[in-house]
């Protein structure tokens, strides 16, 4: 569901920037160009003063129509990417629980739909922090091992360390 969203945030997000900037600049270029007319053809005072008067008229609209959805889309699409993490943390752990915290970037790549290459950073950083060990399996794939003795328990919170890495990892 956190991966809907942040298709859908990511989505939004950019829609709104893009159609706010355009909006914002739109106003703001018409604004000036017909207070450089203004100025062109009755002296400079009055295109400085036809612009002054323009961008307080104007001003609701490019608040309205323009900044205010530039800033929105920027919130979207910052909150997109945190879910997007978050998405990539809970298949990490449903992976952990799983596969009892023996698995290949390869594995997890598949499961969390990433490239092997970001899956790889995102394992690498995780097995830092929980300090993880690797193995070379017979087809020569190395295995990450989140293996600790805490984690695998069966009593009480057995992942309580990757509960809290939701909080400490912040990854790309």
């Amino acid at each position: 569901m956190k991966r809907i969203g942040s298709k859908v945030g990511q989505f939004v997000g950019s829609l709104m920037t893009t159609g706010g900037s355009v909006i914002a600049l739109t106003v703001f270029v018409s604004t000036m160009g017909f207070s450089a007319l203004v100025g062109l053809l009755f002296g400079l005072k009055w295109g400085a003063v036809s612009a002054i008067l323009l961008l307080l008229v104007s001003s609701p609209a490019l608040l309205s129509w323009g900044i205010i959805p530039v800033v929105l889309g920027w919130v979207m699409l910052r909150g997109s990417k945190n879910l997007q993490r978050e998405a990539i943390r809970d298949r990490f752990l449903q992976l952990v629980k799983a596969k009892r915290g023996r698995f290949t970037a390869v594995e997890f790549s598949r499961v969390a739909q990433l490239e092997l290459s970001v899956a790889r950073t995102y394992l690498d950083r995780w097995a830092r922090e929980c300090h993880a060990d690797f193995d070379v399996t017979e087809a020569g794939e190395i295995q990450y091992l989140f293996l600790e003795p805490n984690l695998l328990t069966s009593g009480g919170q057995p992942f309580e360390i990757f509960e809290q890495m939701r909080e400490k990892v912040s990854l790309p």
